[in-house]
């Protein structure tokens, strides 16, 4: 079972860093579509990205090319995950709580 855990750790760890790999390819594609003024598409690229700190990437790219409307749509995605990452937390904190809360013997 040991075996089976660090397996699955280091899967994960591999999953985040290929997830990171792709956020960079992502946030090229998304300057080369604000480039090419293309905002709609660069939209549909920031929707595909892992992490907060790559859509924060998105969003000073868009505030750099004043693509202003772009920036409010990536904010609010911004927003979302982490209203998203807050719940997920809180979800695993009563199980905590009530570990902490039993006696101990």
């Amino acid at each position: 079972a040991a075996a089976a855990t660090g397996d699955a750790s280091s899967l994960q760890e591999e999953l985040a860093q290929k997830q990171a790999e792709a956020d960079k390819v992502v946030l090229r594609m998304v300057q080369a579509a604000l480039k090419a003024d293309r905002h709609a598409r660069a939209l549909e690229l920031a929707a595909q990205l892992n992490s907060e700190n790559a859509l924060q990437g998105a969003l000073k790219l868009a505030n750099h090319f004043k693509a202003s409307s772009l920036a409010e749509h990536i904010s609010l995605f911004l927003e979302q995950r982490m209203q998203l990452a807050a719940a997920a937390e809180l979800q695993e904190l009563p199980a905590t709580a009530t570990l902490q809360e039993l006696p101990a013997t």
